[in-house]
């Protein structure tokens, strides 16, 4: 009986911890023992050897921490969170060497920290001096679900995961430094909103609204209850975001038939809510490193999101028309029509007597080599690489593009598995980082195209697909490049999982172009830059071949 009533106590304590707004003097404490709670995670061997449950050692000190009055009693309750770790020697120096060369984070927040004393600071500037390198456990163990039935509607869950959050983004996404808002800053923005927030949505939100400002186009989250508020259905159709309009792109024409929608059709209000501000509310979690992704982002995954037991109420404007106002039932699946993505499916295909069309996100290896054949008497190939191509399709066309087999990009790898957050002096040596990939002994045999090359890339041009672009600039032939920014997004996605089964992603690899310059987050831009318009899609023209066409007749 004892043991049921100091459970339910402990309980209580830990829901009216963060009944009330916390003061400014409640807000630095804990988010300096949200980064010494970090810190530790990842240089104390206690820690990283996993026989400690961190992340409850986390939520145990919110609470304590939450009721000390002064500064004395907050460094005595960190002192006790070294002692109760276990035993920590100082020993040999770090030191830095080819293997761990770069290190990406700022630890600039110990001096500066206005609440740790002296014996703290200290404690903390040998975690980072007589480091061990070895396996972190807590990071393994966060590559796949774990703490699954926690439930984020009180202040001390909310405030863990938010911590666990900002601490893994911390050590372990390498691009802090391009991001416009500096990270160290955040736990005392967040820590307020997230303590207060009631419920499991609006506290996935706020952490997303987080995380997304590392402005990264590899970013992602799975928000469980917030998606579930949303539904998991859709409206028949995709709205894009052109010439300051929201513009219906594609549509489910069956369904759409029902309602008289037809892509070209301006969305004014979603249930009442004006879509612009909707789509800067959503625009606020989504990931991108620069406005087109974010755009494409909102579009793809949030906007045609709703619930399916009930009418979407919308309004709209068709071309030269006044407002219009449905209801329209959510479906369960969409079979969306895209007239630019069906040309596209041609795959490769002659423009006119000079110009071919080869598109790489439809073509296969077997493809591009008939391709080629057939166009390689034609001054000028447009060569598509919007969307996510195939690593043969750009091994095959490569093969046959004139030029050599440079190396395209300089790939550094992360010390992951044993030390979290610095990279090799060196760059990994692969064959896959170069122009035609891995070695291919007939590739000197291949008839190699002579003509003018024009790519075309966009915002949906990411990772993979990004650093194959590069390629470009390395092959012989005269090219020319046309459309918009990539994504700004190279090297291997990270995945880590939080409790509560919320999953995040970012950009865990290093990757620059041999000169070290980096394209992450502003992505390549084109010799060309072009926009879509509203009347080419109402028309069902593509502005961004279009525009390449018309380069390829002009004269040089």
């Amino acid at each position: 009986m004892k043991k049921i009533l100091l459970l339910l106590f402990s309980i209580g304590a830990i829901f009216s911890s963060f009944s009330q707004a916390l003061t400014d003097s409640q807000i630095k404490k804990l988010a300096d023992l949200g980064r010494v709670w970090g810190l530790m995670k990842y240089y104390h061997p206690a820690p990283a050897s996993g026989k400690l449950n961190w992340n409850d050692t986390l939520r145990s000190y919110l609470v304590k921490v939450n009721n000390c009055k002064t500064g004395n009693e907050f460094n005595a309750l960190l002192d006790r969170l070294f002692s109760n770790s276990g035993s920590y020697r100082p020993g040999k120096k770090f030191l830095k060497s080819r293997k761990y060369h770069t290190q990406t984070f700022e630890t600039g927040w110990i001096s500066a920290s206005r609440l740790l004393d002296s014996p703290i600071r200290q404690k903390l500037e040998n975690l980072l001096l007589f480091f061990r390198p070895g396996k972190n456990a807590l990071v393994r163990k966060e590559t796949a679900p774990y703490d699954s039935n926690i439930i984020h509607n009180n202040g001390t869950e909310n405030l863990a995961t938010l911590i666990i959050a900002w601490n893994i983004i911390k050590y372990e996404a390498p691009h802090l430094k391009l991001a416009e808002t500096a990270w160290d800053t955040l736990l005392e923005k967040y820590i307020p909103a997230v303590a207060a927030a009631g419920n499991p949505s609006r506290f996935e939100y706020l952490l997303a609204e987080m995380l997304s400002t590392i402005r990264d186009s590899h970013n992602f989250m799975t928000l469980p209850h917030y998606e579930n508020d949303l539904g998991n259905f859709y409206l028949p159709f995709t709205i894009a975001f052109v010439e300051g309009k929201n513009i219906i792109k594609q549509i489910d024409t069956t369904v759409c038939k029902i309602y008289n929608l037809q892509i070209g059709d301006l969305v004014e209000t979603i249930n009442g809510r004006d879509i612009n501000e909707l789509r800067d509310s959503l625009g606020r979690i989504s990931r991108g490193g620069h406005s087109k992704v974010i755009m494409n982002e909102v579009d793809e995954f949030y906007l045609p999101k709703a619930k399916g037991d009930q009418p979407v109420k919308i309004t709209f404007r068709k071309a030269g028309s006044s407002l219009l106002s449905l209801a329209i039932q959510p479906v369960a699946k969409r079979t969306l029509f895209d007239p630019l993505q069906q040309k596209a499916k041609r795959k490769y295909y002659q423009v006119n007597d000079n110009v071919a069309y080869l598109n790489l996100l439809y073509s296969s290896a077997r493809d591009i080599k008939k391709a080629m054949s057939r166009f390689h008497h034609s001054t000028c190939l447009i060569i598509d690489n919007r969307g996510y191509p195939s690593g043969k399709a750009y091994s095959a066309l490569f093969n046959r593009l004139a030029g050599g087999n440079p190396r395209i990009l300089n790939y550094y790898k992360q010390n992951v598995s044993t030390f979290t957050g610095t990279f090799p002096e060196k760059f990994l040596h692969s064959p896959y980082y170069h122009l035609r990939g891995f070695a291919n002994y007939l590739k000197p045999f291949y008839k190699k195209y002579k003509g003018r090359v024009i790519v075309l890339f966009d915002e949906s041009t990411l990772s993979h697909a990004e650093f194959r672009n590069q390629g470009f600039s390395f092959i012989k032939n005269k090219v020319t490049t046309v459309g918009r920014n990539t994504a700004g997004a190279d090297g291997a996605l990270y995945s880590r999982w939080l409790p509560g089964k919320i999953r995040i992603a970012f950009t865990g690899d290093l990757v620059t172009f041999p000169n070290g310059k980096s394209t992450q987050r502003t992505g390549m831009t084109p010799d060309y830059y072009t926009e879509d318009s509203i009347n080419s899609i109402r028309n069902g023209e593509d502005d961004i071949l279009n525009r390449a066409i018309q380069l390829a007749g002009a004269k040089e």
